[in-house]
């Protein structure tokens, strides 16, 4: 699915808004989309880690474990996209904490 989205499978930051829609329509079970999304922050490309940001956000109420791991990954990459896409992700679990009682 991703290599479709992207020259060679990399998705291009002009493609990044496309991809997150093409998987968003797929509608992938949570666990796809967070194995995806960890393998692309494994990658070196800086967009592919903002993209595994925005793949994870929708799974901020239902696994915020997941996303509290990502953080930490990603918290101190020395790309400015990719700290504004991880300040993305922790303000979509404040709410998460919230409700939990954390």
């Amino acid at each position: 699915m991703l290599r479709r989205a992207g020259k060679d499978g990399w998705v291009r930051k002009a493609q990044h808004d496309r991809a997150v829609e093409i998987i968003d329509s797929v509608a992938p079970a949570p666990i796809v989309r967070r194995d995806w999304a960890l393998r692309l922050i494994a990658h070196p490309g800086r967009v592919d880690r903002e993209l595994a940001c925005a793949i994870l956000l929708p799974l901020a109420r239902s696994h915020p474990r997941d996303l509290e791991r990502a953080v930490e990954r990603l918290r101190d990459d020395t790309d400015p996209a990719v700290r504004r896409a991880v300040r993305r992700l922790e303000r979509a679990l404040a709410p998460a904490a919230e409700g939990t009682g954390g």
